[in-house]
């Protein structure tokens, strides 16, 4: 028991007054002391602490003060109460964490298996039946970057699964290359990923961006590749917008 009431948060002090409530009974103060031989003005403060607790009453008998142990369910209410109080703190707390929280972050994979990891936790991420936007430098930069093999073994499976939608916009100058590569690719892989064309020839960038899920990537597709990726909603709608112009202007 003595550990029980430590667990319940009880001071040593409180805790020998309780046991000495429970052996004799009912009793004024001085029998307390007269039984544990401790200053008056300790007993008195523990008392004080147990009553609030509502673990022990007090009534007057012949102008005396008697003190003795209560039911010990008011323990068990107590606790109760105390749960559900912590549960509507815990709710309070969350919420008013929740409007203040700003979800940013920013992370970076390095070399070709960092980008491969990335691809696979974006892959995983994105919601069943979601959109990635893809801006494309080149045609053939993706599949140098993590190899076609992957593409179709690791991440055509995740996105067919999912049902998950590409669109693509790339240079004038790649549309032959992209053919080849779209011929390679599982045809229902072919069905989820639409392409248009910048009628621009001169286009050149090492950098494609994936825009997904109030996220946006920036991947190099250059002799050692990295991926950079953002997380901000303001930032993801931005580059949706700017997606958005580039397929208005694009052809298929």
């Amino acid at each position: 028991m003595l550990q029980d009431l430590k667990e319940l948060g009880l001071t040593p002090n409180e805790i020998k007054i309780y046991e000495s409530l429970l052996k004799l009974g009912e009793t004024p103060v001085g029998g307390i002391i007269n039984d544990l031989k401790i200053h008056r003005q300790i007993v008195y403060n523990a008392l004080d602490a147990l009553e609030k607790r509502g673990m022990i009453s007090k009534t007057m008998k012949n102008k005396v003060y008697h003190f003795k142990v209560t039911d010990p369910e008011i323990i068990v209410e107590n606790i109760k109460k105390q749960e559900l109080i912590a549960k509507r703190l815990s709710g309070f707390i969350k919420a008013e964490v929740n409007k203040t929280k700003i979800d940013n972050s920013i992370d970076i994979y390095n070399g070709r298996e960092g980008v491969r990891k990335f691809q696979i936790n974006m892959m995983n991420s994105v919601p069943k039946n979601g959109t990635i936007y893809i801006i494309q430098g080149g045609a053939t930069a993706y599949q140098q970057t993590v190899g076609l093999d992957f593409v179709i073994n690791k991440i055509d499976p995740i996105r067919i699964k999912k049902n998950i939608l590409i669109k693509n916009v790339m240079s004038e100058k790649d549309r032959q290359e992209n053919k080849k590569y779209s011929e390679s690719l599982n045809p229902k892989s072919k069905k989820l990923r639409q392409v248009k064309f910048l009628p621009y020839q001169n286009i050149i960038n090492p950098i494609f961006t994936d825009i997904w899920d109030n996220h946006v990537s920036f991947v190099s597709s250059g002799k050692d590749p990295f991926a950079i990726i953002i997380k901000n909603k303001e930032f993801y709608e931005s580059y949706v917008d700017h997606f958005n112009i580039l397929w208005k202007i694009a052809k298929k």
